[in-house]
């Protein structure tokens, strides 16, 4: 699920910007599909599955200072079947999170922006449940328009509050534990000129509570290379990371752009991972568009990672999301009229996207959406 969380919430940021049309009121429903295909990673370890979800979100200007955001979203995770174990290890089988999960988010924000003020704030409460599990947050921002508009300043903060029962891969319900998130950004928006927009953030983000997954397992090997025993992964408790993300973008005419997005982050399990994503906008009418992106990203071992152990060490994983591997990502974004009324505008919006990573883990997913603007 670690790969479904980032690659979903990298796509929901595209969608999210999305609209090509003004408006101070939109209403949106989309359907969401994603397939993970399992040719690598832990070799005795399942991790291919499906995921199909249903969101719909509104945006509402309630007044002239007052708007409010509301999103929820249903989905049904598919998971693959345990993997047979070799007749060499002394477990006789281990279990894995249900074959069918069904997961629910909310999101609500409320954002005040005073008459002629440079200033405006926003806040937000999100939740998150599947089973044995439940995540609560917070969500606060200011930002301030410099320069009539053409500088903003903003700082957000996230809190996530997590309620844990887990169930084991070796079919142990383990007593609840919570995990605590904080989330802090500061990003500068610059318009250079009417063609030119830079953009940076620095983000930190410290977690504290139970990081390791209780469905991973770790293999234990004899001196011959022969896997002989599933050990537990361990890993710390807390966790700290700091990114720091750039975004340019260059529109020489109205419609068309021409964009480059970078980042790199590094946390105190040694991890460090870098992206890049070069993106083209092209108009193909005045209210239909498409965008085509590719990144690629690379990223360091964990230092918990033990790829053949002997031994049970203090912290371990072999989960391959903490280990080296590069990644490619190819994705396209459709936008289009669906109707050449003006109050609402009906839009529509299909997009696709698919990741190869070099460990073999590999995954596509495609967005279909309506919209109203009014």
């Amino acid at each position: 699920m670690r790969v479904v969380a980032s690659w979903v919430g990298a796509l929901l940021v595209v969608l999210g910007c999305a609209a090509p049309v003004a408006a101070e009121n939109t209403f949106e429903v989309d359907l969401f599909a994603f397939s993970q295909a399992d040719h690598g990673g832990q070799p005795l370890r399942a991790e291919g599955m499906t995921y199909g979800s249903l969101r719909l979100a509104a945006d509402l200007q309630l007044s002239d200072t007052l708007g409010v955001t509301l999103n929820a979203a249903g989905g049904l995770i598919d998971n693959e079947d345990p993997q047979p174990l070799p007749a060499t290890v002394d477990q006789v089988l281990t279990t894995q999170a249900s074959a069918e999960i069904i997961t629910l988010d909310a999101q609500a924000s409320l954002r005040y922006r005073p008459l002629g003020s440079p200033w405006g704030v926003t806040t937000g409460l999100y939740y998150h449940h599947q089973r044995r599990y439940v995540f609560i947050g917070a969500d606060a921002t200011a930002s301030l328009d410099l320069a009539g508009g053409d500088s903003v300043l903003a700082l957000t903060y996230s809190f996530r509050f997590g309620i844990k029962k887990p169930r084991r891969w070796d079919d142990l319900v383990m007593d609840f534990d919570f995990l605590r998130s904080h989330n802090l950004i500061f990003g500068w928006t610059q318009h250079l000129s009417p063609s030119w927009l830079v953009g940076t953030s620095v983000q930190y983000t410290r977690q504290d509570g139970p990081l390791d997954d209780q469905f991973n397992f770790v293999v234990l090997y004899d001196d011959a290379g022969v896997p002989v025993h599933l050990g537990f992964e361990a890993l710390p408790r807390e966790r700290n990371r700091v990114q720091i993300s750039l975004r340019t973008r260059y529109s020489p005419v109205q419609g068309l752009s021409f964009g480059l997005d970078g980042s790199v982050y590094r946390d105190d399990w040694d991890v460090t991972h870098g992206a890049i994503e070069p993106s083209l906008e092209i108009p193909l009418s005045p209210l239909t568009r498409v965008r085509l992106w590719y990144r690629f990203a690379a990223q360091t071992r964990a230092k918990y990672f033990r790829e053949r152990p002997t031994t049970v060490a203090q912290y371990q994983t072999q989960d391959f999301d903490l280990d080296a591997f590069t990644v490619q990502s190819p994705g396209m974004l459709l936008l289009f009229p669906l109707s050449t009324t003006t109050d609402p505008r009906w839009m529509g919006r299909l997009s696709a996207f698919g990741f190869f990573r070099s460990d073999g883990i590999s995954a596509g997913g495609a967005n279909l959406g309506v919209e109203a603007l009014w």
